[in-house]
């Protein structure tokens, strides 16, 4: 199975689809400022077994929109995160709802919801979380003993699918004014200190930030929603 063929459950994930509700209900109501937040967070281990924790948060004043008006937006109340961790060997270690009092960029104070979830894979290459959410994963140890990894961010599970390169565009404008500080942050920790690290593919100004042997990427919202690429982020390790 090809990336794009096992993206079809990756098209209404939660966390798209919590993203995409963030959007429409804070532009049609021209509410400035940043309303969703998402964290993705890896931890891999020698054996090829991995710890994954996904945390979501949406402002509640996204929610009492929707409450309150004619628009079907779905929210963070709709759906239970853990549900997309399952299959063989996953095991859910943690889940929690939490809220969160935050500044928002004007210094007022805005109310979030939160989902997180952490799980286990015994085989980190078998999980379908993957493939059913963002895009494929590859981890290996090469012969001399450092590690090399590679993550898909497939352009139709993030950005809007099919749009033309003038739609994206506009759609990075919209976006960048509307929500300046909202992010999707991917992080990595692999069995040695990572030597190097990149980004290939679609349009970002993304730069990874290496700590020991963990690295992060953080990619503006106005990116993720106005991708028309695939995103491959890429670490390799010193040898152990």
């Amino acid at each position: 199975m090809n990336e794009r063929d096992g993206m079809d459950g990756g098209r209404d994930s939660r966390r798209r689809r919590a993203a995409r509700a963030g959007v429409l209900a804070v532009a049609a109501l021209f509410v400035l400022g940043s309303c969703l937040e998402y964290e993705d967070e890896l931890t891999i281990f020698a054996d090829g077994s991995a710890e994954h924790r996904v945390l979501i948060g949406q402002s509640l004043e996204v929610e009492e929109m929707a409450a309150g008006g004619d628009m079907e937006v779905e929210t963070l109340d709709d759906d239970d995160l853990s549900a997309d961790f399952r299959g063989e060997g996953v095991e859910v270690l943690s889940r929690r709802r939490f809220t969160e009092t935050r500044a928002d960029p004007q210094g007022d104070k805005v109310d979030y919801e939160f989902q997180e979830v952490i799980a286990r894979y015994e085989r980190l290459l078998e999980a379908p979380w993957f493939e059913e959410n963002t895009g494929a994963i590859d981890f290996e140890r090469r012969a001399n003993g450092s590690y090399s990894f590679r993550r898909t961010l497939v352009a139709e599970a993030m950005g809007e699918e099919g749009q033309s390169p003038d739609e994206a565009m506009q759609m990075r404008s919209i976006i960048s004014a509307l929500f300046p500080d909202a992010y999707f942050r991917f992080s990595v920790e692999l069995p040695a200190d990572i030597s190097t690290a990149g980004i290939e593919g679609g349009e970002t100004t993304v730069r990874p930030v290496i700590e020991g042997r963990r690295v992060t990427w953080e990619f503006p919202l106005a990116d993720v929603f106005a991708a028309t690429d695939d995103f491959v982020m890429t670490a390799d390790t010193v040898a152990e």
